[in-house]
C-alpha cells in the first residue's frame, strides 16, 4: 500500500488546492484537519493482492494513534507513532527471533505534519523509530494492547533518553469515521469547483483573449519601431556539482533487483544461484552451483533456455551467466537533488539500523569535501542473515540517497541463508 501525504493551506481556492493535491492514480483518500489552518490529503493506492485480501479500507491506525494523541494536548511538538499492521499477540517475545516476522508501520509526526512513514518487518523498524526519536526529541507512542518490552529494552542498551508513552487503542465511532479513507472520487466530488473557481476561469478566458487581441495589435505597432536589444539573465547554481553528483542506482533498487533474479531461479531442482554480483556500470554475473555432486548439467542447460533469458557460459567448473539490468522506469536518485540531507546524521543512523538489523560491519573508508558538500564511501556487509532481514533493512534506506557502487549476495546451501556485500556512496551537506 502506497500512502501520500500532501498539505494544503485553507483559505481562497481550497477545493482546488485539495483537489490538486490527491494522488491521480489515489484509489482512496481522506482530508484531515491538523492545523486551524491546515488540511492533510493523504492519497492511498492498494496493489492487486492488497485488494483481494482486504477488499474494504481499513482506518490506517498509525494516523489516527498519532494524531489524536497530539490533538489531546498541543503543546506537544510531535510524535512516533509505532503500531502493528495485524494484532498478533507477542508479549511472550523473548529475543528478537520471536517477533522478527511480524509487520508493522512507523511514522515520524512533528509540528503536525508527517516526516517519514515506513511499513515493513517490526525488528527493523524499532531502529528506525528511536533514530528519529532522538533525532527530533519525541516519545515514541504504541498502542497498550501489547507490553511492548524488547523496545524498552532496545532503548536501555543504548542508554538513550527517548520516552515510550503507551496510548489507549479503542476509539469511539467519530474519531474511527475521521480517519477512514473513502473512495477518491468521493473526495473530489465533496471538494468539487465553487462558484469563486468557476467565476475565476471564465475571468482568466476573457482576460487570455483580451491580451491576445492586445498582443496582435502591438505586434503590428512593433514592426515600425527600432528592436531593442534583449539581454538575457544567467542564474548560476551553487549546487550544480552536487545536483550532478547525486547519479545511479540506489541501494534499494539493486538489491530488489538481486533478489528478484535469485528467486526466479528457485524452481531449478539440482541447481541453485550461489551469487549475484551487481557493478556500477549496470551489468550483472549469477554464478549457479550444483545442489549435489551428481546433480543433471543438461537440466540447468534446458531449464534455462526453457524459462530463462539468461545465456548460460561454461568455462572449466564454472557456471555463470553475465547481462546488463534493464533501464528502472523511474530516476530514483534525482529525487534527492531537491534538498541536501544531514550526511553526518543520516550516516550515524543507517549505521544504527544496521547493527540492529544484523548488518554488524559498516566501514566508512573515506570522505571527500567539495565546495559546499560533502561524499562518504565505505562497505555495508553481513554474514549468516536470512532473506527476509535483508530486505527489511533495506527498506529503512529508501529516504536517503544512498547509491549502489557494487554489491554482491552470496548464498550458504547448507543454512539456506545469505552474505551480503555493499559498497555504497553517501552524499549531503558538510559537516561544520
Amino acid at each position: 500500500m502506497l500512502v501520500t501525504r500532501r498539505y494544503v493551506e485553507q483559505g481562497s481556492y481550497l477545493n482546488f488546492r485539495v483537489r490538486k493535491a490527491l494522488d491521480k492514480d489515489a484509489e482512496y483518500a481522506y482530508v484531515l484537519k491538523t492545523k486551524p489552518k491546515e488540511l492533510m490529503v493523504v492519497s492511498i493506492e492498494r496493489n492487486d493482492l492488497e485488494a483481494h485480501e482486504n477488499p474494504e479500507m481499513k482506518v490506517l491506525d498509525c494516523d489516527i494513534q498519532a494524531f489524536e494523541w497530539l490533538f489531546a494536548d498541543t503543546s506537544r511538538e510531535g510524535c512516533i507513532s509505532l503500531t502493528l499492521n495485524n494484532d498478533v499477540a507477542y508479549d511472550t517475545a523473548s529475543s528478537r527471533t520471536d517477533y522478527t516476522l511480524l509487520n508493522a508501520t512507523c511514522l515520524v509526526v512533528k509540528d503536525m505534519r508527517v516526516l517519514a512513514e515506513t511499513s515493513g518487518r517490526l525488528d527493523g523498524l524499532i531502529g528506525f523509530a528511536v533514530v528519529n526519536a532522538i533525532k527530533y526529541n519525541v516519545p515514541i507512542i504504541v498502542s497498550d494492547k501489547h507490553e511492548w518490552l524488547f523496545l524498552k529494552a532496545y532503548i536501555d542498551k543504548l542508554k538513550a533518553n527517548v520516552k515510550v508513552e503507551k496510548v489507549s487503542a479503542n476509539h469511539d465511532q467519530l474519531t474511527v469515521e475521521k480517519y477512514q479513507p473513502v473512495l477518491a472520487t468521493e473526495i473530489r466530488s465533496q471538494y468539487g469547483r465553487t462558484f469563486l473557481e468557476t467565476a475565476t476561469v471564465v475571468g482568466t478566458t476573457v482576460v487570455v483573449a483580451g491580451l491576445a487581441f492586445l498582443a496582435y495589435t502591438s505586434y503590428h505597432d512593433a514592426q515600425v519601431q527600432e528592436q531593442k536589444e534583449i539581454v538575457q539573465r544567467i542564474v548560476k547554481d551553487p549546487y550544480k556539482q552536487y545536483r550532478d553528483e547525486i547519479n545511479g542506482h540506489h541501494v534499494t533498487q539493486d538489491i530488489d533487483f538481486a533478489v528478484n533474479k535469485i528467486s526466479e531461479f528457485e524452481k531449478l531442482k539440482d541447481w541453485y544461484v550461489q551469487s549475484i554480483d551487481l557493478h556500477e556500470d549496470g551489468s550483472y554475473r549469477l554464478s549457479f552451483k550444483p545442489k549435489f555432486s551428481t546433480a543433471s548439467l543438461t537440466e540447468l542447460v534446458k531449464w534455462m533456455r526453457e524459462n530463462s533469458n539468461e545465456k548460460l557460459v561454461i568455462k572449466s567448473n564454472d557456471y555463470f551467466a553475465v547481462n546488463t539490468m534493464p533501464a528502472f522506469k523511474h530516476d530514483y536518485m534525482s529525487a534527492f537533488k531537491r534538498y541536501i540531507i544531514d550526511t553526518q546524521l543520516n550516516f550515524a543512523q543507517f549505521k544504527d539500523l544496521a547493527q540492529f538489523s544484523g548488518f554488524n560491519n559498516v566501514t566508512l573508508s573515506n570522505s571527500f569535501d567539495a565546495a559546499n558538500y560533502q561524499t562518504m564511501v565505505g562497505t555495508i556487509s553481513a554474514n549468516n542473515i536470512e532473506l527476509s532481514q535483508v530486505k527489511a533493512f533495506y527498506d529503512q534506506l529508501a529516504h536517503v540517497p544512498i547509491a549502489d557502487k557494487g554489491l554482491r549476495v552470496q548464498r550458504d546451501l547448507a543454512t539456506g541463508e545469505y552474505s551480503i556485500s555493499q559498497q555504497y556512496k553517501l552524499i549531503g551537506q558538510l559537516d561544520k
